[in-house]
């Protein structure tokens, strides 16, 4: 089969002065040549010169071409050292071949001279040879082209004539981090995790006169292996990265001997542009008084005396004018220390030993989570990355010391109550005491109660219905002003032969009870007095994905473990709320929703209604947001056959594949052709005169590797019949008070027939899809609170990504949002979760951060919901892959208001 590109069909239907019959009969007589020159076309020339150099002329490069001829030598191993089998790739001291200079027996990465046929010695002997290879697409799949392809490193070399001293940008990305030298300085280096993206980063190449090697070292760990390289003018590429300035604007500032160096955002992508807007440089001392103010173009190198900084720490703020208005970033800089070095040795500092409590337990979690982030380079070598754990390790190491010389049993609660006073008598328990409990019901605070004086003093609890008895713990609902307003606050009285715990609901009981439980199984003499606790915020929740949504005996300990840390709501993902007419799998989740409430958790239905896992898609393949080839241009084959290159096409009730004569004459299914197959489609041409000829074929692919994510069409009148049934489902029959929609991580949108159809912009459409879920919820219930994960609608994160900037302005004022925006983490500057969330609380929205894996994202959330706090919802604890990192400083977070990482702010 061979297919005539999309690009030459356009080409002839463009022009139209052109007979078509003529450029028709022309291909066929010019045929190969006339191929070979348009394809020539599409890529910047190249040659061989006389030293068997792979060389390109500068003047020859086309913008936005990539190059596909490039000089290869690999693979090189990148293993890990011995003995770090717990350690992670992409650190440098774990990325042996990263970090190597494979090609030392040539002159090294700063010296080589590479040429085709070269020997590369490395590792005793071993040889590798410089071969000139060719990518038939603009990625160079370097999966395709070497063997082993996993932990590899492999070099790609070009020569750049130039015919006098000038300067070139190139658009650059790679899979995974790379190295770039330009006659042996090195320009950009990236060691990260990633897939293939084009203009990841860029390079300022300043050529000289005659010939400029550009070598690039790529490194793999597992999975895709490849890269991109292009030309591209630097207004072009401004424009590209003010879609992602969070990223383009990581700046690093550090102190090298008597100069603070650093780069007005990051130096591999701004760093490499020139024409760029004034910034606005502010450097403001953490602690400290100094200020100092600075303008200088976005993308400045900056080289300023220490001696000017008199102070250890500064936050930067930079702003300046994009298309979009004035934009803020931030930096950190510490002028004295090496943060790095400071806060790994801290945190590879054992804690000291402390008798067991649930705080000393997460204090050595608390490290135990930061030796992973180091280890799994989630700090990503980057000083800020390290200074936002600095004095979370410290009040670690300090709370335990604490813990290990005192005699109050209180200090090892956790969460820490939020008030306790305490006098100078002390109340011992013992077996014969009893409980008084005028609300009494088999409950969770019972069948704690039972458990505990079963394991402590191996003898049944007793109940008593005189609470003014000695030797009395009394659980009492009640109003006393004392207790505070929200939720699962509580009040314990403790004297010598009495403790009474009173809340206003059992919810309380249950959490003032944990917390005496808690301190009796550290001590059963504790000292008199009060305690007075409340909830800092009232939505504390986690998206269960640990475990299945089943009633296991892992589901049921999950549970138990977030009504002790008290979470309050939990986010339930399953499939079952799309078989809610089959008894069975209603009583599954019934079963699960009931033991939630038992534990006082409310349980929340969570499913995809547009997004990668659209609940449409898990039901019908055919919902699957397809891309359109309208009569594209196929040869069939001597034996009928036409075999499309696409994974799957779309053959359903609303979507199909039609074909066409060149005279525009549609063929009939069924008497001119039939599908064979719609997996690596065949179709079979019934009809033998038109074999050997060439069709015009419009279908809709599916085919989700051109995007990050898959999506379902919006558009297709069958899946919003699911879709009804699915939440009329979940909310006549489980009644649930939340709804949790997602709309997460759409790859794609109006891009198949059903939507184009329609004729409205990637905006319209999405505005219409969320306003139809809405209105379905609405049908079914008129109070329910509605959530959404909030990258979609966001205009700084995901939003440019689908086309569908400004959709905010069509989103339901009701409907909550939770901002799981983290990639701040990944770089040096200020989290983007405080700005991301703002997005939304200046529109009046709803709004609570997730944290993930990153504890320090609970600094960023804590500050920016405090100062919205009448539209906070809390921070909720997302385990995507299963990271459980964030658990307890989440909790900590959300009962005390507080954290364990202290209060850097900027």
């Amino acid at each position: 089969m061979v297919q005539i590109k999309k690009w030459l069909y356009l080409e002839i239907c463009l022009n139209k002065k052109t007979n078509i019959k003529k450029m028709i009969n022309l291909i066929k007589t010019v045929g190969l040549i006339l191929l070979l020159l348009i394809v020539s076309a599409q890529t910047s020339a190249q040659k061989t010169d006389k030293k068997n150099r792979l060389v390109y002329d500068v003047n020859d490069f086309e913008t936005g071409k990539f190059l596909h001829d490039f000089m290869l030598i690999g693979p090189f191993p990148n293993l890990q050292p011995e003995g770090t089998g717990t350690y992670y790739f992409h650190l440098e001291h774990t990325c042996l071949g990263f970090s190597k200079d494979y090609l030392a027996t040539i002159g090294g990465e700063k010296a080589v001279k590479p040429q085709i046929g070269q020997n590369v010695e490395y590792d005793n002997g071993k040889k590798l040879e410089w071969q000139k290879i060719h990518s038939a697409t603009d990625k160079v799949d370097l999966k395709k082209i070497f063997i082993p392809n996993d932990k590899a490193v492999c070099y790609a070399a070009i020569y750049i004539n130039s015919d006098k001293e000038q300067e070139k940008l190139m658009g650059i990305g790679s899979n995974d981090g790379m190295k770039v030298w330009l006659n042996g300085e090195m320009l950009i280096k990236v060691h990260v995790p990633r897939t293939v993206n084009v203009d990841d980063e860029y390079l300022k190449l300043k050529l000289k006169k005659g010939k400029n090697l550009l070598l690039i070292k790529i490194e793999q760990g597992f999975g895709g292996w490849g890269f991109v390289l292009r030309p591209i003018d630097n207004k072009t590429a401004w424009k590209q990265v003010q879609k992602r300035l969070n990223v383009a604007m990581n700046s690093e500032f550090y102190a090298e001997d008597n100069i603070i160096k650093g780069t007005v955002g990051d130096n591999n992508i701004v760093g490499q542009l020139s024409g760029l807007p004034m910034a606005k440089v502010e450097f403001k001392s953490i602690g400290g008084k100094h200020s100092s103010t600075l303008n200088v173009p976005v993308g400045t190198h900056l080289e300023l005396k220490k001696s000017d900084f008199p102070d250890n720490e500064y936050a930067i703020t930079i702003s300046f004018e994009t298309e979009k208005g004035l934009q803020k970033t931030y930096a950190y800089m510490n002028t004295v220390s090496n943060v790095m070095e400071e806060t790994r040795k801290l945190i590879y500092t054992d804690l000291p030993k402390a008798p067991e409590s649930p705080m000393a337990n997460y204090y050595r979690d608390f490290i135990k989570t930061t030796r992973w982030l180091d280890q799994a380079n989630k700090l990503w070598e980057h000083p800020y990355g390290y200074r936002r754990y600095l004095d979370g390790i410290k009040n670690a190491h300090v709370g335990t010391k604490r813990l290990q010389s005192s005699k109050n049993p209180f200090d090892g609660v956790f969460p820490a109550p939020s008030k306790m006073k305490f006098n100078k008598s002390f109340c011992t328990i013992n077996s014969s005491w009893k409980i008084f409990d005028i609300n009494k019901t088999n409950d969770l605070i019972d069948e704690k109660l039972k458990y505990f004086w079963k394991n402590k003093f191996n003898k049944k609890i007793e109940y008593s219905n005189e609470k003014s008895k000695h030797n009395i713990i009394s659980l009492e609902i009640s109003n006393s002003k004392k207790i505070g307003q929200l939720v699962g606050s509580y009040l314990i009285e403790i004297k010598k032969n009495k403790i009474s715990v009173k809340a206003k609901t059992r919810q309380g009981l249950f959490y003032g009870l944990s917390t005496l439980l808690q301190v009796f199984e550290q001590n059963i003499k504790i000292p008199a007095g009060i305690i007075t606790d409340s909830p800092a915020f009232s939505v504390r929740s986690v998206i269960q994905i640990k475990t299945r949504t089943v009633l296991s005996s892992d589901f049921k300990d999950y549970i138990n473990q977030l009504a002790d840390l008290r979470y309050n709501v939990v986010y339930l993902p399953t499939d079952a709320y799309f078989h809610l007419d089959k008894p069975e799998r209603l009583k599954e989740i019934t079963d699960v929703f009931d033991y939630c409430k038992s534990h006082f958790i409310e349980p929340v239905p969570y499913f995809e209604t547009f997004g990668a896992g659209t609940l449409t898609r898990t039901q019908d393949p055919c919902l699957d947001e397809g891309i359109f080839h309208e009569k594209e241009i196929w040869k069939v084959s001597a034996k009928g056959l036409i075999e499309l290159d696409v994974p799957r096409i779309l053959d359903c009730p609303n979507t199909t594949i039609h074909i066409f004569t060149k005279v525009g004459k549609e063929l009939k299914r069924y008497v001119d052709y039939k599908v064979l197959s719609t997996k690596k489609p065949k179709i079979l041409i019934e009809n033998n005169e038109l074999f050997n000829t060439e069709l015009l074929l419009s279908y809709d692919a599916v085919d989700f590797s051109l995007f990050p994510h898959p999506a379902s069409c919006p558009s297709d009148p069958h899946g919003w019949e699911l879709q009804e049934n699915v939440i009329a489902n979940t909310l006549t029959l489980l009644k649930p008070k939340s709804l949790h929609i997602s709309q997460d991580e759409a790859g794609l949108i109006n891009k198949c027939s059903r939507c184009k159809a329609r004729g409205l912009s990637n905006q319209e459409i999405m505005i219409d899809q969320i306003n139809r879920v809405h209105k379905l919820i609405r049908k079914y219930s008129k109070d329910i609170d509605i959530y959404i994960w909030g990258d979609l609608f966001n205009d700084f994160q995901n939003a440019p990504k689908l086309g569908v900037e400004g959709s905010i302005k069509g989103l339901p004022k009701d409907i909550h949002v939770h901002d799981w925006n983290y990639v701040g983490v990944y770089h040096s500057d200020k989290m983007q979760t405080i700005n991301q969330m703002n997005f939304y609380f200046k529109r009046g929205f709803k709004t609570g951060g997730v944290a993930w894996f990153e504890p320090a994202n609970v600094i960023d959330i804590l500050q920016i919901g405090k100062k919205n706090s009448n539209n906070f919802l809390g921070i909720m604890h997302s385990a995507w892959a299963k990271f459980e990192h964030s658990l307890l400083p989440v909790a900590e977070a959300n009962w005390t208001g507080s954290s364990i990482l202290g209060d850097l702010d900027f």
